[in-house]
């Protein structure tokens, strides 16, 4: 999400977009037999600045990080709702490779 409410999950037309193909990646994972486990977030670490967060929501003045904060949980809803429509066909149970979501960082 590099800016608010600004997704690119393979085709937003970002110059990232050819890493970013979710879709693409995971009808490959089921082609070849192989099972995917989910790390969306909204916090994954990993050594990424911010832990995965966007840069732009350091700028929300009232956001708290990783809180049952109002604004915080809108932004976190907001982007996985549009990441659970993309992947929704993808589950496990309705024939697809994704086996879980892991949505924080341990």
């Amino acid at each position: 999400e590099p800016y608010s409410g600004v997704y690119d999950f393979g085709e937003g037309g970002s110059e990232m977009e050819d890493f970013l193909h979710i879709e693409e990646l995971l009808q490959t994972a089921q082609e070849e037999d192989l099972f995917v486990i989910l790390r969306p977030g909204p916090y994954i670490c990993a050594e990424y600045n911010y832990g995965g967060f966007p840069a732009w929501l350091l700028r929300e003045k009232t956001t708290g990080f990783r809180t049952n904060e109002a604004t915080y949980i809108k932004y976190v809803r907001r982007f996985l709702e549009k990441l659970f429509a993309v992947v929704d066909k993808h589950q496990f149970t309705k024939g697809g490779s994704v086996i879980a979501f892991q949505i924080e960082n341990e």
